[in-house]
């Protein structure tokens, strides 16, 4: 086989594997036809590459014959596939009554180019084959006859269709919100000129090389490319619009819980007070909450209903971590209540005393413990402006109550690292004190350096431990593997950055230790259940 039959196998092994990939695209989602067709097409080119590589080897003008029979076969089934092709793209432009009647033409010219062997098909002079020369590197042999009316017939058809595939397609791209389908029309403007060099070079206008075979692999590169990415882009769409419906499913279970609790509470105070009763409605309200999992967004919201019932110009919760520890969890404020700080010793005298407190100027200051049983485990801060009417021991009760109450209804999501820890203290029995304090020292070590890029190996080298050893039991006592917990740390140090900074979203990528933008957003997303920058237009800076 000569070195251009070669060359022509490999494209032909390209576009049947193309034309494969695609029709099991289309096997798997029935609804995209296009890719049913954009397959017929490729396999019809795949049929045409390997009659043109058994042309180019023949060693005689009747083999060339048999081959040149099947390339105009090949031909008439590319046109019909492209046709039906540019029917599903253009979703319809070509309308059926001209689609059919265009198609039944082809399968004429199709049967009657195997049927017919005469000279209405090929006209054989008897002269040997033709040779063409590019300069002095490229000299090839066609052992081929003249095409006879039929397949000049076929020729002229195939051009007309190209002009009217063209223009279907152009107006299809005009119509684009976001002319996606441009590559697809440049594709086939070049395919046109392919077919129209290769009809005038066989009718013997001109003699250069034919290079219909190699200008479809530019057709097949375009046009997948454009398909995929229709699929790429649609796939994304449905993922943003499940992100955007969790997160309206998880801000309306959020409102119809505090409604369900100062309901509730409400009812309760007016009927009495039943500790059974509440016991009841808690049971019941954190079965419900479990369902969510986004933990920034239910602290943010308790304190924004506490601020709304307290009538506070703004609200903080703060609860203990385990070094016993107040950390501010969640704060929200009045559009004009920026100036104002909270008064971080009144919270700590607040947590001392295990008892609600009314303080600062004109009592403008409230706090009040939250509780959960007997136990303290943190802090309600409440301030109103001077000029505002002042706090009163009328307003602890039902304070009290709602806060204290919402706690023990949100323990499953709103104190999920305290029960973690549980776990963990009930799974380190399997950990020797000298393995507690090596993990509890790897801890340590990654959030100090979890912007840096961290080795596993250097990390255990650090604490004379194997490798898989420490992943094992740090997975046993943080209940998460090494990896999650570095990017847990880094996702929520760049969702503070996103809240309270307006550096760039790459920039905080970077800042967070991610090496890639995109490794930070799928991340981002997996843990946060959002974008960086949906979460960044949900929490602005400042």
């Amino acid at each position: 086989m000569i070195p251009v039959s070669i060359a022509v196998i490999i494209l032909a092994t390209i576009c049947g594997y193309v034309g494969i990939y695609h029709l099991l695209f289309y096997l798997r989602i029935p609804g995209h036809r296009e890719h049913l067709f954009f397959s017929y097409t490729c396999f019809s080119i795949t049929l045409y590459d390997i009659c043109c590589a058994g042309l180019y080897s023949a060693s005689t003008i009747p083999q060339g014959m048999f081959w040149q029979r099947y390339q105009f076969a090949a031909l008439a089934l590319f046109t019909i596939a492209i046709l039906w092709f540019t029917h599903a793209y253009t979703l319809g432009r070509i309308p059926l009554q001209v689609l059919i009647p265009l198609t039944i033409i082809c399968a004429v010219f199709l049967t009657a180019g195997l049927v017919i062997d005469n000279s209405t098909a090929f006209i054989y002079t008897g002269t040997g084959p033709r040779h063409v020369t590019v300069g002095n590197f490229i000299d090839l042999r066609y052992p081929e006859a003249t095409p006879g009316y039929l397949y000049m017939a076929q020729y002229i058809f195939m051009m007309a269709l190209s002009v009217y595939v063209l223009v279907m397609l152009f107006r299809h791209w005009l119509s684009e919100e976001y002319r996606t389908s441009g590559p697809v029309v440049l594709a086939m403007t070049v395919f046109f000129a392919a077919c129209l060099n290769d009809a005038l070079v066989g009718m013997g206008v001109y003699d250069i090389p034919y290079i219909l075979e190699y200008t479809y692999l530019f057709v097949t590169l375009s046009m997948a490319f454009v398909l995929t990415g229709q699929f790429v882009q649609l796939h994304m769409e449905v993922q943003e619009m499940n992100m955007r419906l969790e997160g309206k499913v998880n801000d309306r279970t959020i409102d119809l819980l505090f409604s369900e609790i100062g309901r509730e509470l409400y009812v309760e105070m007016l009927s009495g007070y039943s500790s059974r009763d509440a016991e009841s409605t808690v049971s019941r309200l954190s079965r419900d909450i479990s369902i969510l999992s986004h933990t920034d967004e239910l602290f943010r919201r308790a304190a924004a209903k506490a601020r709304e019932i307290s009538q506070s110009a703004q609200a903080y919760i703060f609860l203990v971590d385990e070094k016993e520890k107040l950390q501010c969890k969640a704060s929200n404020s009045a559009e004009d209540a920026s100036i104002l700080a909270y008064n971080s010793s009144l919270v700590q005298a607040s947590y001392r005393e295990k008892k609600p407190v009314i303080s600062g100027k004109n009592s403008t200051e409230l706090t009040i413990p939250i509780k959960l049983g007997e136990e303290v485990i943190g802090i309600g801060y409440f301030q109103r402006f001077t000029s505002h009417t002042p706090f009163t021991e009328n307003d602890i009760p039902l304070l009290e109550a709602f806060i204290n109450q919402t706690a023990r209804a949100l323990e499953d999501a709103f104190f999920y690292q305290r029960l973690t820890l549980q776990k963990n203290r009930e799974k380190q029995h399997t950990l020797s004190p000298a393995i507690e304090a090596k993990i509890q020292k790897a801890i340590q070590y990654l959030d100090d350096n979890f912007t840096a890029d961290i080795s596993r190996e250097g990390l255990a080298a650090s604490l004379n431990m194997h490798p898989d050893s420490l992943s094992r039991f740090f997975k046993i006592f943080t209940n998460m593997k090494m990896g999650d917990y570095i990017n847990s740390r880094r996702v929520k140090y760049a969702a503070e950055c996103l809240r309270e900074t307006d550096e760039s979203i790459i920039t905080v990528a970077h800042m967070a230790g991610f090496e890639s933008l995109t490794t930070f957003n799928r991340t981002f997303q997996k843990i946060m259940k959002m974008t960086p920058s949906a979460y960044r237009n949900q929490y602005p800076a400042g």
